[in-house]
């Protein structure tokens, strides 16, 4: 309905009436209809006396009289909701009132899901609706759903965010179907969960509308809608519900092994009841629930032997069907073996199926199914076991570092230390010390990190494995690089570099470069560190080498944007977070994210940076990487202080100091006393600001962080000179 037409009926003086096919959107408070048809003693004990037609018809007449006086008083709007749910003696109440208002100022408006309607004996309304329509009392309106356009927007609005993954849009309004109803309590339950995080990069939609629990009033909706099917229909949703959230015909039938036209039948009624639906994907015959909370309340339903049972047999229909075409079903196929408890098969098709998944760059869906190839080989008899599984731990604990999840990685590469030692293998034994030291330093431990490293180091000298010495200098380097020792820290890269060329490992020497140029970044030779992320670009481009490639552009977006380089800066941090989230690499999402934020304040829109800044807090927050929580912070206090917020500019850089206050990271520090300093001076306060900016000057000396250095020092001439 709309405003317009609402306005005329109540201007007009004329009594009208509308049913509605809607999801209602919020309960608003109302009179008890209960309340409406009190009678004095009186008249109770006259009613005593008449037929129990008369006494309905008296009541009828008591509540019409009411509603039309108060019509007299201000125009009156009746909303009767859930009308699906009506019973017979209110479904005429409703046809009396009708017929009643029609020259008073009264409006009704009645609104009921036509998905919850399958019998007409549920529906008590339908008989009266009909003598209604003869009778030309009401105006039927059917509300569509929302489109996508308007369900993102409303969606956006819900979480507050405007920049949500168009693949997380896609699929909620897939599943929702435009319903405001479902998109209002689906999203409500997420957030209130945890399982979403409106400044999050990225989800995964399928996993994140599969892992959240189903709201108490679409359970209730769903549970209803499922209980009215007999035995024959709830066991083929069962089966399907197994498959997945969209099903083959073909796969349903052969597992099921009933009639193929009892089946179809079967199928037609769940369409004709709104709970599937048959998709348009070519000749293939494929249906899709009409609502993921139908197949999620179907599957949670059934107990653990069941779903054991029918994932084997739907695994093994699935093989029957496509035979000639198994690596299109390799995923499935993993995922029914391994729930069904199929552990031969599923180790080989989980591996099969991780090793599509890096094709695809779908790390974490790699990382999961080598997990379930790892718990199926334990399980089943091999020979080479302790070697087969050295293999999937590696691969894991490497997929896991190249995403950032820290702690998958870190299991996996202890226990990768454990079978090297049990393996006597001391040359893995050495790579698990060094990517433990690279995990740690990442976790900003540097400590245990330059033990690793040292162990590494060590064990490859002993056994002549250069490519580990190389790789552990370079880990080394790092450790006196972040510890403010900047010529120990070029000494180790010099010697990772010449020794990766002597063992013609082209990627650790242009790891090592990018680390090297971190170095001359930090004393200030600004074009010095841009020839060596240069100089690293062209190799990890030809190796695809996608998390190296967005720290090198990451790092330098940073050096152009010290050089006021802008436009330049910008291009690289979009480099940068494209790189990133082609692999789902979330550290570097986040460090180019408040790194673009830093470039837009400085473009003169602090606002926007404000955005990006919002994101890479909440992504590097959920890493634990204290040094880009207190990186966002920085951003944000240098945001704050271009729009004139002083105050706010400092509370940001105390939480900035605050975040690394553990860590030995001298050149960071002083860094955010550099600001503090600049922000004092924006404010008026002198003595402060020259405070800070001493302080920052003796650590800057002390490194010799020179380009900083400098700026210290002339900000310190300048408030000596007044």
């Amino acid at each position: 309905m709309s405003d317009e037409k609402e306005e005329d009926d109540f201007n007009g003086g004329v009594g009208s009436s509308m049913i509605a096919h809607s999801l209602p959107q919020t309960s608003s408070t109302g009179v008890p209809m209960s309340l409406l048809g009190v009678t004095t003693e009186e008249k109770e004990e006259q009613a005593l006396n008449i037929s129990l037609t008369d006494r309905r018809e008296m009541m009828f007449d008591t509540v019409t009289d009411l509603i039309v006086k108060l019509a007299e008083q201000d125009p009156v709007l009746l909303f009767i909701d859930d009308l699906q749910w009506i019973d017979g003696a209110s479904a005429q109440l409703l046809h009396h009132l009708t017929r009643h208002i029609r020259n008073s100022r009264v409006f009704i408006m009645g609104a009921y899901r036509p998905e919850e309607l399958t019998r007409e004996e549920e529906f008590p309304m339908e008989s009266v609706l009909d003598r209604m329509r003869e009778e030309r009392l009401f105006e039927e309106i059917e509300l569509d759903r929302l489109d996508f356009k308007n369900s993102s927007m409303m969606i956006k609005n819900i979480l507050q965010s405007e920049d949500l993954p168009q693949s997380f849009l896609l699929m909620l309004f897939r599943e929702t179907e435009g319903n405001p109803y479902y998109i209002t309590e689906i999203l409500n339950s997420m957030v209130d969960e945890g399982v979403i995080d409106p400044y999050s990069y990225d989800w995964n939609p399928e996993e994140t509308l599969s892992d959240v629990m189903i709201p108490p009033s679409i359970k209730d909706i769903t549970s209803r809608r499922i209980e009215r099917l007999n035995r024959e229909e709830k066991k083929v949703l069962m089966y399907a519900s197994v498959v997945g959230t969209e099903f083959d015909f073909q796969v349903l039938e052969r597992s099921m092994g009933i009639d193929v036209i009892e089946l179809l039948d079967i199928i037609d009624e769940l369409e004709n009841r709104g709970l599937i639906h048959e998709t348009e994907t070519g000749d293939e015959e494929v249906f899709r629930f009409n609502h993921v909370q139908i197949r999620l309340t179907m599957y949670s339903s059934m107990g653990k032997s069941r779903k054991r049972v029918l994932h084997n047999q739907i695994g093994k229909a699935i093989e029957d069907v496509y035979q000639d075409d198994l690596d299109d079903h390799i995923f499935a196929l993993s995922r029914h073996f391994f729930e069904g408890k199929n552990y031969e098969k599923a180790y080989d098709y989980s591996l099969k199926a991780a090793e599509k998944a890096i094709g695809s760059f779908a790390i974490e869906y790699a990382i999961e199914h080598y997990l379930n190839a790892r718990e199926a080989l334990k399980r089943i008899s091999t020979d080479d076991k302790d070697e087969e599984e050295m293999k999937i731990v590696g691969q894991i604990g490497d997929l896991a570092y190249e995403v950032s999840d820290w702690e998958i990685a870190k299991d996996a590469f202890e226990d990768l230390l454990e079978l090297s030692k049990k393996m006597d293998d001391r040359a893995m034994e050495a790579e698990a010390l060094r990517m433990l030291g690279h995990i740690l330093k990442e976790l900003q431990d540097y400590t245990d990190a330059d033990r690793y490293y040292e162990r590494s180091l060590k064990i490859s000298e002993e056994i002549g494995d250069k490519r580990g010495i190389a790789d552990s200098n370079k880990g080394l380097g790092y450790i006196h690089w972040r510890q403010g020792m900047f010529e120990e820290a070029i000494e180790h890269y010099k010697t990772a570099v010449e020794v990766a060329e002597e063992a013609g490992a082209d990627s650790i020497r242009s790891l090592t470069y990018i680390d090297m140029g971190n170095t001359y970044a930090h004393r200030g030779e600004n074009d010095r560190a841009i020839e060596y992320y240069n100089k690293a670009i062209p190799t990890l481009t030809e190796r695809s080498s996608w998390r190296e490639l967005a720290r090198a552009h990451n790092n330098l977006g940073d050096q152009l944007m010290k050089k006021g380089e802008w436009e330049l800066a910008l291009e690289n941090f979009d480099k940068t977070i494209d790189y990133a989230k082609k692999i789902g690499c979330k550290m570097f999402i986040g460090w180019g994210y408040f790194n673009k934020a830093e470039a837009l304040g400085g473009m003169g829109e602090p606002k926007k940076g404000e955005i990006y800044a919002n994101r890479a807090e909440s992504i590097v927050r959920n890493l634990n990487d204290m040094v880009g929580v207190s990186s966002v912070y920085r951003v944000k206090g240098i945001l704050k202080k271009a729009e004139g917020r002083y105050d706010e500019a400092l509370d940001f850089m105390w939480k900035a100091m605050e975040a690394i206050a553990e860590i030995d990271i001298p050149f960071t520090k002083a860094e955010t006393k550099y600001n503090i300093g600049t922000i004092y001076l924006a404010k008026g306060d002198v003595d402060k600001a020259r405070m800070y900016f001493e302080d920052a000057r003796s650590t800057f000396i002390r490194i010799g962080a020179k380009q900083l250095l400098n700026k210290t020092e002339e900000r310190l001439e300048a408030l000596a000179d007044g």
